[in-house]
C-alpha cells in the first residue's frame, strides 16, 4: 500500500512539474511547449491531489529521505504550476479552480505527511509569500477583459514546410496591432503535450492593417509584405 501511495505522489509530482519544465526547457532550445489540453490536466492534476490527501492519512510519516523531500517541494511546485498556467494563457474559471484545489491539496499534504516542525514552517513561508499575489493575479485576469488576439489568414510556402500566419492582436481600449509571425508546420505530439519550433516574428505594424495588408512568399525564405522583403531563417 505505501509504495502504491508512494508512486501516487511521484505521479504529482511530474504533473506539476510538466508545463514549468517543459515550457523551460523547451525555450532553451528554440522551441515551444503546449499541454493537448490545459482544462483536462488541470482537472486531473486536483483529482490526483485530492485522491493523494485521501492517501496520506494511511502513513503518518515519511519514511524514505527521498518521499520526504518531495512532499516539501509540492507546495512550491503546485503555485509555480499554477503561475505557468497563466501566463501560457489558459486562466478560464475551470483551471483557475483546479489549480486552487490542487494547491491545498499539497499544503495538507506536505504538512500532514511529516511531524519536523522545521519542515511544515518551510512550507507555510513559502505559502504565505506567493499565494497572495497569484490569487491577485488569478482575479485580475478572470475580471478583466485584456482583449483578444486572433489569427487572421495564414498563408504557406509552396513546399509546405513554412506558413505565415496574420495576426491581429486588439487590446480593447489600449488599441491594438497587427503582426506577422512565421511558423514551421511541424510539430513533435507526445501523449499529454506537444513541441514545435517556436514562431518567428517578421512584422509589427499598426491595429486593422490586417485588412489591407498584401502578403505571399517570394521563395521558401523570402516573405514579401507590402512590397517589402523579409528574409526568413
Amino acid at each position: 500500500m505505501k509504495k502504491a501511495i508512494s508512486a501516487l505522489y511521484y505521479v504529482l509530482f511530474g504533473l506539476y512539474i510538466l508545463l514549468p519544465v517543459g515550457t523551460l526547457v523547451s525555450y532553451c532550445f528554440g522551441y515551444t511547449f503546449s499541454l493537448f489540453n490545459y482544462t483536462v490536466l488541470s482537472a486531473l492534476t486536483a483529482v490526483l491531489s485530492l485522491s493523494a490527501v485521501i492517501c496520506v492519512n494511511k502513513i503518518k510519516t515519511v519514511k524514505r529521505k527521498a518521499d520526504e523531500v518531495l512532499l516539501v517541494l509540492l507546495s512550491p511546485l503546485s503555485l509555480l504550476n499554477w503561475i505557468f498556467y497563466l501566463v501560457k494563457g489558459d486562466d478560464s474559471v475551470p483551471v483557475v479552480l483546479f489549480m486552487a484545489i490542487s494547491f491545498v491539496c499539497a499544503v495538507i499534504i506536505t504538512v500532514k505527511s511529516t511531524d519536523r516542525t522545521t519542515i511544515k514552517i518551510i512550507c507555510l513561508t513559502i505559502t504565505v509569500i506567493l499565494i497572495l499575489p497569484i490569487v491577485f493575479s488569478s482575479f485580475i485576469w478572470l475580471l478583466f477583459d485584456f482583449g483578444a488576439t486572433n489569427i487572421v489568414k495564414t498563408v504557406p510556402t509552396q513546399s509546405g514546410d513554412y506558413y505565415a500566419e496574420v495576426v491581429d492582436v486588439d487590446q480593447g481600449a489600449l488599441g491594438g496591432n497587427t503582426v506577422v509571425n512565421v511558423c514551421e508546420d511541424k510539430e513533435i505530439d507526445a501523449l499529454l503535450f506537444s513541441i514545435k519550433k517556436a514562431k518567428q516574428r517578421v512584422y509589427n505594424g499598426e491595429w486593422g492593417e490586417h485588412e489591407n495588408m498584401q502578403i505571399y512568399w517570394k521563395n521558401e525564405h523570402c516573405l514579401v509584405i507590402n512590397s517589402e522583403e523579409y528574409i526568413v531563417k
